[in-house]
């Protein structure tokens, strides 16, 4: 699943990496009823009462409410390539970077504006509409504008002057929000909603009926690493945020690393033996933080068998897979890995002309 999940008014809808959808809460009007056979999905997007699957061939789907003509698909629509409900509408933005939209229109929010184009994102909120261009400005219509008499009017249509370098917006029911590339977030609307002060580092963001959310990128302090020639061993003194772990990494070219073992950081020096350093007649080291997926290290061929290294945290379960085609993957085992590679051999390597490996975290 991604993040973030669509905000609907009290259904909720999952994206599977299989491409296929999952709808819980609320279906009085058949908003959480997913369509039989609905495959291929690439994004979901949920209003009130209805819900958006997009296909991976670019073409919608819409279920649920259809008072105001939200959960009916313009024939011929194609080459979607996102798309976004609002409470009773709906946005698409197309391939060619224009915007299209429908279902309820009092507050002008399902009416494009004129000439729109180079459209990169788009949001829907309670009664009004948002598209980030490329350019990185915004632009906003229905409910809230300039001029927009009637209830709302919180002024969430209207964008702030001067708001550039814009990244990411969210809409909500009577506000809206803007990412900028410095990592702050900019609101406006209803003025329940205001920016806790100080709020920075911000990845991604996302707006509810009445709230809204900001994903924060915690700063990570880069591990650094001092070196001593202690008789004909290299001894690294590795030093970093305190109980994190970090890898050991060895090259010879700059381009081929070879992972020797791993620590816990400490705030004070950390030492560390390279007992092979004497056999080269230079070697390089760096430190990795291994936050992300495992991955494989020194494929060889040898006695008829392939063997390899898998690395990543120390601790870490991961599964092996193996494959012929690319398609089709199969477990072969279940590894934990450890403070040292430990090298994992397939003993069914020598039946197949050609085979294929990745990790999975289980």
């Amino acid at each position: 699943m991604s993040w973030p999940l669509p905000q609907a008014g009290a259904h909720s809808l999952a994206l599977k990496s299989n491409g296929t959808v999952v709808a819980w809460g609320h279906n009085n009007y058949g908003q959480s009823t997913v369509p039989g056979g609905l495959s291929s999905v690439v994004a979901i997007s949920a209003g009130v009462y209805h819900s958006l699957a997009l296909k991976s061939n670019g073409t919608l789907v819409a279920w649920g409410d259809n008072h105001y003509g939200q959960s009916w698909v313009p024939p011929g629509l194609s080459g979607v390539v996102a798309i976004a409900a609002g409470q009773d509408h709906n946005l698409v933005l197309r391939s060619d970077g224009t915007v299209l939209a429908w279902g309820r229109n009092d507050y002008g929010q399902s009416f494009v504006p004129f000439g729109l184009s180079n459209v990169a994102a788009i949001a829907g909120g309670g009664s009004h509409s948002l598209a980030l261009k490329s350019d990185g400005t915004v632009v906003a219509w229905g409910a809230g504008g300039p001029g927009q008499s009637g209830d709302p009017h919180y002024g969430q249509s209207t964008v702030p002057s001067g708001l550039s370098n814009v990244v990411a917006i969210a809409a909500g029911e009577e506000h809206s929000l803007a990412l900028r590339s410095d990592g702050t977030v900019v609101a406006w609307g209803s003025n329940t909603y205001i920016v806790p002060g100080g709020l920075s580092n911000v990845v991604a963001i996302s707006a509810g009926g009445s709230l809204s959310m900001a994903l924060v990128a915690l700063p990570v302090e880069s591990p650094t690493l001092q070196a001593a020639l202690t008789g004909t061993n290299l001894i690294l003194f590795l030093a970093g945020e305190p109980g994190k772990t970090a890898l050991i990494q060895a090259s010879t070219d700059l381009k081929h690393w070879r992972t020797l073992g791993s620590c816990v950081l400490s705030d004070q020096p950390v030492p560390f033996t390279d007992p092979q350093s004497a056999l080269f007649p230079r070697r390089f080291y760096r430190l990795v933080l291994p936050y992300g997926a495992p991955w494989l290290e020194e494929s060889r061929w040898a006695g008829g068998q392939m063997t390899f290294n898998p690395v990543g945290m120390p601790g870490g379960t991961v599964v092996v897979e193996a494959s012929t085609n690319l398609a089709t993957w199969a477990p072969i085992a279940t590894n934990v890995l450890g403070n040292t590679p430990t090298p994992f051999t397939d003993p069914q390597s020598a039946q197949f002309s050609q085979r294929f490996y990745r990790l999975l975290k289980p």
